[in-house]
């Protein structure tokens, strides 16, 4: 990495602790806890700052929370930069929030470098605090309160030190309302009446100690008036006991704090956060209270006008509370309102009632999921919300009621023949089995308001067997498919168009690349197995130079390598997160050749890998009549995989991969 300056760290640290007036000065309240200078020596001693972009040498979150669910969030960040990455990380700030909801204060925007505060040690430049409307909300005039504030550093030259510090106010939520008059009726909501109905008020948040740099201190407070009870839940080995201090005047304090912590493990996953020291925090009163909340929410806004009414029985006059029905609902919501992808927790619960969200034509995930949840029901279904866990085999802290551990929400649509979950971000269905495999579930169907665990997983096994032969008229073959739990092609198959011959020429394509599929049918067909045969056609391609035709043997759509998350790269020798599938995997791929008036002059030798993560075998057995079978087995056992088995996982998977364990040549 190129610096664009630098100093020297030494006399950096002696810049620091010659000027305490500085290191230790207040331009707000929240400033004064932590000396930066004692703060940088901490980091020198605990890394070799030459090797890092940035170290973060003070991440603080202090949160006070109101008896009526509002709350006032005071971050300060103090951070060490070298590089210009760690530049675009930590120089220019955005900081979103909802300007209806939410008040914004910037307490303290400054850089430290030749021993002097830039711009100034007190005094914030009207420049550095830059208002903004996030682009994906500039063509949704309903969320036109949102900003993103841009808080800007001035006078950076690395290496430097950066501070900021700000307050966010957020007032106690509202009911979801119209945003402009319309008509009401006997089957339409009274839209914009201005009427309020008492909401259940409760706050709660998750805080991960890791950071992306290594961090000195990593603190968060948490305060509530004495008749509010906080519940938390310490996670992955942070404090379980955390310090707390009555006060007659602000209630109870809670603070949780750890210190020279490396920085969260590379290659950073789809959720790190999950598996680092952290706390989940709520006053909410249980998780009946939370899930009675977001119910209220939902009937509030689920209104439909008689003009939508309409639609729907148009929509599903054939096939009320089918999957067709189902289908055909989601694909009006996906054709009439534009997806706003924008994090809809800024609106908490209020969203727009589902007939404003139609009329505009645009909503966010929270809003479409209430238009959907309306029309669904309008159909006969039977819906409601749920919430699905941020990460595979992820337990939740079922003790603190909070969204933090979920994402969501998507509906679950229950009829005679369908049991599906709805993803409004998308507008598209998965069945239930298939959506909810290895993740944490809450349901807000009124029977138990508890989330749930994942479920314990099976071995989850993919057989696929092609057989191919050449002919006068050219080379011909079958194919046989079979699949369960996490590898079920079930969900991708399930359609009325041609979902299921399309998934197949995905699977015959990609395992024999020249392979086309003609023809299928099922033997079985369901969320956990997925039994089918198929005819394909089969193009040898082109002779090599040497008057040879190449098969190579692939790796198949759906199989091993399609489960495994995006994090994982055979290129990298090392790793130092965990690799997390969603079960355990069992994968056998078998090609069986008959040539016509050609032999096989070459098949992968013979091979057996067993180790910590699984084994491999390779195997090719040639018959009297020049035909070939050859067999792949590859099996991942369990499905979490610490960063000391990454080699043992990657040299199963390299040799998976290798192209001689897939070539055969024919001659």
């Amino acid at each position: 990495m190129r610096y664009l300056f630098r100093t020297s760290l030494a006399l950096l640290v002696a810049l620091l602790l010659a000027a305490p007036a500085v290191s230790r000065a207040e331009p707000a309240g929240a400033m004064g806890r932590y000396d930066i200078g004692e703060l940088f020596a901490r980091a020198e001693a605990a890394w070799d700052l030459g090797e890092l972009d940035a170290v973060v040498l003070l991440d603080s979150e202090d949160v006070q929370v109101g008896s009526d669910g509002g709350r006032k969030t005071t971050v300060h960040r103090i951070v060490w930069m070298a590089t210009d990455l760690a530049l675009e990380a930590y120089a220019d700030l955005r900081v979103p929030w909802n300007s209806e909801t939410s008040r914004l204060e910037v307490l303290a925007l400054r850089t430290w470098r030749d021993d002097t505060w830039w711009p100034d040690e007190t005094e914030i430049s009207q420049t550095a605090v830059v208002p903004t409307i996030p682009s994906a909300v500039q063509r949704a005039a309903d969320y036109a309160e949102m900003r993103e504030t841009m808080l800007l550093h001035d006078g950076v030259e690395l290496p430097c030190i950066v501070e900021t510090v700000y307050e966010m106010t957020e007032l106690p939520a509202e009911p979801s309302r119209d945003r402009t008059p319309a008509a009401g009726g006997p089957d339409g909501a009274p839209a914009g009446d201005g009427t309020a109905d008492e909401v259940p008020s409760g706050a709660s948040g998750m805080w991960a100690f890791q950071k992306s740099d290594p961090c000195v201190v990593s603190r968060l407070q948490v305060t509530a008036p004495a008749d509010v009870e906080v519940r938390f839940e310490a996670l992955n080995g942070s404090p379980e006991n955390p310090a707390s201090h009555r006060s007659s005047d602000h209630g109870v304090t809670y603070t949780w704090e750890m210190s020279e912590l490396d920085r969260l493990p590379r290659p950073l996953t789809a959720y790190p956060e999950g598996a680092a020291p952290g706390v989940v925090w709520s006053t909410w009163r249980d998780w009946e209270t939370l899930g009675r909340a977001v119910l209220g929410a939902f009937d509030r806004a689920a209104r439909l006008t008689p003009a939508l009414r309409d639609s729907v029985a148009a929509l599903v006059e054939d096939e009320p509370a089918s999957w067709a029905g189902a289908e055909a609902i989601a694909a009006f919501v996906s054709e009439t309102t534009r997806p706003v992808r924008y994090p809809h927790r800024f609106w908490r619960l209020a969203p727009r009632t589902a007939s404003r969200t139609w009329e505009t034509a645009y909503g966010h995930t929270l809003d479409r999921a209430v238009l959907a949840s309306a029309l669904f029901g309008e159909a006969g279904l039977k819906t409601h919300p749920l919430f699905l866990g941020r990460a595979a085999n992820l337990s939740v802290a079922a003790g603190s009621p909070s969204l933090s551990p979920f994402d969501g929400p998507y509906l679950r649509l229950e009829a005679s023949g369908l049991d599906a979950v709805y993803d409004p971000a998308t507008s598209s269905l998965t069945h239930t089995e298939a959506a909810t495999e290895a993740l944490a579930v809450w349901a807000l169907d009124g029977t138990s308001w508890t989330p749930l665990d994942p479920r314990p997983p099976e071995t989850a096994e993919f057989e696929l067997v092609l057989e191919v032969e050449g002919g006068d008229e050219g080379w011909t073959g079958t194919g046989y498919l079979r699949a369960t739990g996490a590898m079920s092609p079930y969900a991708e198959m399930l359609g009325l168009e041609k979902e299921a011959s399309s998934h197949l020429a995905s699977v015959a394509g990609t395992a024999l690349p020249g392979a086309h599929v003609t023809d299928w049918s099922a033997l079985e067909f369901g969320p956990e197995r997925v039994v089918c045969g198929f005819a394909f056609d089969y193009d040898p391609g082109e002779e090599d130079e040497y008057g040879r035709h190449v098969l190579e043997l692939g790796e198949p759509e759906g199989a091993v390598l399609s489960q495994l998350p995006r994090d994982v790269h055979l290129y990298s020798a090392e790793r130092e997160s965990p690799v997390v599938t969603r079960s355990a995997l069992l994968q056998s791929i078998e090609l069986r050749v008959r040539p016509q008036d050609q032999e096989v002059v070459y098949h992968p030798p013979a091979t057996s890998i067993s180790n910590a993560a699984g084994s491999l075998e390779v195997a090719a057995e040639a018959g009297e009549e020049g035909e070939l079978t050859l067999r792949r087995r590859l099996e991942l056992i369990g499905s979490r995989f610490e960063p000391g088995e990454w080699t043992a996982l990657r040299e199963l998977l390299l040799e998976e991969t290798h192209e001689r364990n897939g070539r055969v040549l024919l001659k």
